[in-house]
């Protein structure tokens, strides 16, 4: 009984999956938010906070790459230096097969990656960048989101459990934090919420 309260709960209140503005659209996330999700999940965002993240980094990802943009090669408009230079170092993870240059423009010099599965790469580093911006330019959900964390990690134990399930989706809400975490990155925050099924 308390599984059949908690589907109805997620499909009410939980995105479960993405639209497309086109079926190229679709098809990428069919293929790329499942790798991202399980790499959030089993780095520091395990539970239900990896798929949410993974969405919203991914869709960001897409629109600065862009849908047609040549496997291997990935420049997600994360400008060079700074804690940007730490998250992509942390999503890189020391893999050897990865090269980095840069790319302008015209408005600023942007990490050009290439290498296997750079998107994935471009994706989790936006997800980290996401993290940092709560807590040096959203202050004010800097409690919530570090609640949501947690939230997240015990519903990975207890998945059934109604009581953390509604406290994450309805009370804590980390998607409506990721928004806002979208609008700092960057001008077109509602493209990028277009390509997320609301």
């Amino acid at each position: 009984m308390l599984t059949r309260a908690l589907a109805v709960i997620t499909l009410c209140v939980v995105p479960v999956s993405v639209t497309a503005s086109t079926p190229a659209h679709k098809v990428y996330f069919e293929n790329h938010l499942p790798v991202l999700a399980d790499r959030l999940h089993c780095g520091e965002y395990p539970g239900p906070l990896s798929r949410i993240l993974g969405r919203i980094a991914l869709a960001r990802q897409v629109l600065e790459d862009g849908i047609h943009r040549r496997p291997g090669e990935s420049c997600a408009g994360i400008s060079r230096g700074g804690f940007n230079d730490v998250a992509l170092k942390k999503a890189i993870g020391g893999d050897p097969n990865i090269r980095i240059s840069s790319a302008s423009d015209g408005e600023g010099t942007f990490y050009m990656l290439y290498g296997p599965q750079v998107n994935i790469i471009s994706a989790t580093t936006i997800a980290y960048l996401f993290d940092q911006y709560v807590y040096r330019f959203i202050k004010q959900h800097k409690v919530k989101w570090e609640l949501s964390k947690e939230t997240s990690k015990a519903i990975a134990q207890d998945p059934d459990s109604f009581e953390l399930n509604h406290k994450f989706y309805c009370t804590l809400k980390p998607d409506k934090i990721l928004e806002r975490c979208n609008a700092v990155y960057g001008p077109q925050a509602q493209a990028v919420l277009s390509l997320i099924k609301e």
